[in-house]
């Protein structure tokens, strides 16, 4: 079977004709954009695959920040709401909605922390370590040049439990007690209505890609968790992740 991965905008693979030659990625965005009211597109008009990259949320700070771990500044921002600024993206992206996130599980409206939009986590951590924003909302794995130099520092992650990776760092749920737990993520995706037996096809074929390893070990140099989710089950965690952020993005418009 030769197959042609389309790297065009995500609406070209949901018009594409559903006979599983033409795959693309939808990533974590594709739960959030309908919702901003950018696209029409859900992740309903996709068939996914298999989710392939798994990028945690974190909290950093600068490394002579006051901070010296996550219970510390959220007990802080509880005692002092509006007082602290945080970026590691733009307006309504991921990382400003882990912030919502983490401030809700806190049982704190949106204004709790200040958001500077930034251009990515890059601009953003460049902007902790300069004293212009008090903590990123970004993941390790993007972070870790900084960390690794010694001028910025992981409170936290936002991991459902220890594990992988970052397994030595802090998970913000576990240490503080808030339930609360985010990673972005992508996935391999066929249009919807494709034949279920060409999408096991495929879904077979990426269980042996998997077996042997390579991706993973690509993935984890990259600083990604790889944990692979399929068919009904990938489906039914896109239709979750979707109900999230939708919840999260409408309290940003208040």
């Amino acid at each position: 079977m030769k197959i042609a991965i389309c790297g065009g905008p995500i609406h070209a693979i949901a018009k594409a004709k559903a006979d599983g030659y033409t795959l693309g990625i939808a990533t974590v965005e594709i739960t959030m954009m309908h919702h901003q009211g950018m696209t029409a597109l859900t992740y309903q008009n996709y068939t996914p695959i298999t989710r392939l990259a798994v990028n945690l949320g974190g909290v950093q700070v600068a490394a002579n920040s006051q901070f010296e771990n996550i219970v510390q500044m959220t007990d802080y921002i509880k005692a002092n709401p509006g007082k602290l600024k945080a970026s590691g993206s733009g307006l309504n992206s991921g990382w400003h909605l882990n912030l919502i996130g983490m401030l809700d599980s806190m049982g704190l409206p949106p204004s709790a922390v200040t958001w500077v939009p930034s251009e990515g986590s890059s601009s953003a951590l460049m902007e902790l370590v300069s004293g212009g924003i008090d903590f990123t909302t970004s993941s390790p794995g993007e972070a870790k040049s900084m960390v690794d130099a010694k001028m910025v520092r992981n409170l936290a992650t936002m991991a459902e439990k220890s594990a992988g990776l970052y397994k030595d760092l802090p998970v913000f749920q576990q240490a503080t007690g808030y339930k609360y737990h985010l990673a972005t993520w992508n996935a391999l995706v066929v249009p919807a209505g494709t034949p279920e037996e060409v999408s096991q096809k495929l879904t077979a074929a990426m269980q042996a890609v998997f077996a042997q390893g390579k991706l993973q070990e690509f993935a984890t140099k990259q600083g990604f968790e790889v944990y692979p989710l399929y068919g009904k089950e990938m489906t039914t965690f896109m239709a979750d992740e979707d109900a999230r952020y939708g919840k999260l993005i409408t309290k940003i418009k208040g």
